[in-house]
Parts: C-alpha cells; sequence; structure tokens
C-alpha cells in the first residue's frame, strides 16, 4: 500500500516558483505515494481543497488520514500552524523551507527556530538560510527547488506573444525575457527589477544587433497601478516597439524555450527556479549577485543597471558561454524519494547518507 502523503502550499495557477515545483513534484512522485492536497494560493480552485476556506474539520481529517506533512508554506505563522498540527496527530512532518529573511524580529526568529525544528527534517533550497536560521544539522538537507520541467505538458505561448516573439526574429533582434511572480518592493525598491529592464532596454536602444524585451507579471493583485504605471513608462521612453510587458498565466518555460537570453534582476531571492530552468534549457541567464547563484550563471551588481546593461553587451560579443550540466531527473527523485521513505523508517539511521546526496547541489 502506498504511503499517503499530504502536500501543503501554494498550487498553480497562478505560477510562482513554489508552486510550479509543488505541480513537478507530484508528477515526479506520483506513482511513488498517494498524494492529497492543501491549497495555500491565493486563487481558490476546485480540484484542491484550500485553507483559505477555513474549513477546519476537513484539514484535519486530511492530517489524520496521512502518513507524513510536507509543508511548504511561505509565512512562518502557516508553517508553525501545520507542524504543530501533525505533530498533535503524531504525523510525520518534513518542512521546505524556500526563503528566510536575513534579519527578523528577535522573538519570532526564536518562535521560527523552536518549531521549525519540531519538524521530523527540514529541507532548504540553498545553503545560506542555514546561516540565517539554526537548524540541527542531524535534520537538514541542501537541495535546490528546481525540478526538471514535462515540455510536452507545458502549455504553448499566447498567440500574440508567440506573434511578437516572430516578428522580432525576421528582424534579427535577440529575444530577451524574465518575470515576476507580482510587482512587490523589497526595501523600498521594485523587487524583480522590472524597472532595471526598461531602464536597460532604454540604454541599448540601437544597439547592433537589438534587443528586445519581454517581461510577464503573473499576479496583479493590489499592484495593477503599478503596472499601469510601468505601461505609461515604456510608452514614455519610447520602447512600446521593444518591450513588451504582459500580465499573463503563461507558461515561462515555455517563453524561456523562445528566448535567446533570461534575465533574473531580483533584489533578493532564494534558489531561483527561473535561473535553474534556464540553465536547464541552455539558456544564457543573466542575473543579480544577491545570492550564490548556480555555475553557467552570468552575474551583475545588483540595482546596478550600467552593469546589466555592459553584461547583456558583453554576452552578444561572446559567442561560447559555458553553462552547467543539467542534472538528470533521476538525481532529483532519488533525493525525493529517499527523503520520504527514511523520513518515515522507524530506524532512523542513515540521515547522513541524506544529507550527502544533495552536498553537490549545495556547492553549486
Amino acid at each position: 500500500m502506498k504511503k499517503r502523503v499530504l502536500l501543503i502550499g501554494p498550487f498553480p495557477p497562478p505560477a510562482g516558483g513554489v508552486s510550479i515545483h509543488l505541480q513537478r513534484l507530484t508528477g515526479m512522485l506520483g506513482n511513488e505515494y498517494e498524494f492529497d492536497f492543501v491549497d495555500e494560493a491565493r486563487m481558490i480552485k476546485e480540484e484542491y481543497f484550500n485553507l483559505r476556506r477555513l474549513r477546519l474539520l476537513s484539514y484535519f481529517r486530511k492530517t489524520r488520514n496521512s502518513d507524513l506533512l510536507w509543508v511548504h508554506s511561505g509565512t512562518s505563522f502557516l508553517k508553525i500552524f501545520h507542524i504543530v498540527t501533525g505533530k498533535l496527530f503524531h504525523k510525520k512532518v518534513v518542512l521546505t523551507i524556500h526563503a528566510y529573511p536575513h534579519r527578523k524580529n528577535v522573538l519570532l526568529y526564536y518562535l521560527d527556530k523552536v518549531f521549525f525544528n519540531m519538524a521530523d527534517r527540514i529541507v532548504v533550497v540553498n545553503s545560506e538560510i542555514t546561516s540565517r536560521i539554526k537548524i540541527p544539522e542531524r535534520k537538514c538537507a541542501v537541495m535546490n527547488a528546481f525540478l526538471p520541467p514535462v515540455m510536452e505538458d507545458e502549455p504553448g505561448l499566447p498567440l500574440y506573444i508567440e506573434e511578437w516573439i516572430s516578428a522580432k526574429r525576421k528582424k534579427g533582434m535577440l529575444i530577451v525575457s524574465s518575470n515576476a511572480y507580482r510587482l512587490e518592493t523589497y526595501k523600498g525598491e521594485d523587487l524583480y527589477g522590472l524597472d532595471l529592464c526598461i531602464e536597460a532596454a532604454r540604454r541599448l536602444s540601437g544597439e547592433s544587433p537589438e534587443f528586445t524585451f519581454i517581461f510577464n507579471v503573473s499576479v496583479l493583485d493590489d499592484f495593477k497601478e503599478t503596472y499601469d504605471r510601468y505601461k505609461e513608462i515604456i510608452r514614455e521612453s519610447g520602447l512600446k516597439d521593444n518591450f513588451l510587458l504582459t500580465n499573463e498565466n503563461l507558461s515561462f518555460v515555455r517563453l524561456m524555450e523562445q528566448s535567446d537570453i533570461v534575465l533574473r534582476p531580483t533584489n533578493t531571492d532564494g534558489d531561483s527556479l527561473t535561473v535553474r530552468e534556464a540553465i536547464y534549457l541552455e539558456k544564457t541567464v543573466i542575473a543579480s549577485d544577491v545570492v550564490k547563484r548556480p555555475a553557467g550563471t552570468l552575474l551583475f551588481r545588483s540595482r546596478d543597471v550600467e552593469d546589466l546593461a555592459d553584461r547583456l553587451i558583453e554576452v552578444v560579443s561572446k559567442k561560447d558561454l559555458m553553462l552547467e550540466q543539467a542534472q538528470p531527473e533521476i538525481i532529483y527523485k532519488t533525493f525525493y524519494t529517499e527523503l520520504i521513505d527514511k523520513t518515515l523508517a522507524r530506524d532512523q539511521s542513515g540521515v547522513d547518507d541524506l544529507v550527502g546526496i544533495c552536498k553537490l547541489e549545495s556547492n553549486s
């Protein structure tokens, strides 16, 4: 009989790094385990039980009927809530931490440390997170959040984007793509660097070959005014024909597939799914230097638009760029099946072996 795993976190749509990770994780391990779901996305879908509906009895029933809770929540409150619930029902709990702030209120940090350590296993997506919150080494494994996309399952791009790309290619232009989940700010600056992309496009106008930018925002939420303002900035900068700003629930993997260069100009980050997907697709990827990036990533100084523009020009002049060899899917599948199986095993030996599997990833 298959073990029952309750997967908790945001599920697409909308598409984001964590939601795509969960979608691919389910596809990869669906034949090995019986999955149930607790969705935490703001968009409520009929196919998933959503915690925002506050049907706690149904949530407790799901917890009781599961062998293991696997928590991917974004907020500390929800992480703690699920860990405590799992332990009250005497369930095994795996916590994946996709991001953790550099600084946090002392009391809140202490609560995180106490309750997170109640989980049986903790996976962090990069080694920097372990320096921000102390986690017992015997429980901790470092594994990036990337999982290989199944390209045949990815939907095609909207027709008008396909036509835009086709028209620009006929003119010999280079396609540069980037994206944002939503247009949030961090420390008073554009988190995903849309403003940098627009300014870089303005500075590169007239270069040969020409660059054309496509930037997709998955969700507007409370940021529609910000989105409209950027649309106006693009128009006023004379970039209307060279910068396409979209708000689509699209497959960014498909967009990267048709791009020459992928940008990740964020001013903070965890382990970026976009960067790893671009490397997997053998695309040139330029990212900010706010965190350690995988081998094969070209870096620019965070929030430095001149350095970003210089890197784009440099890419054109260098034909042969070294790219990281993508890890085969079996590496990821082995890691996650051993994570689940060893967490559920009565004999908890072998944790060191589990940690050892991802040593390579923690150093990349």
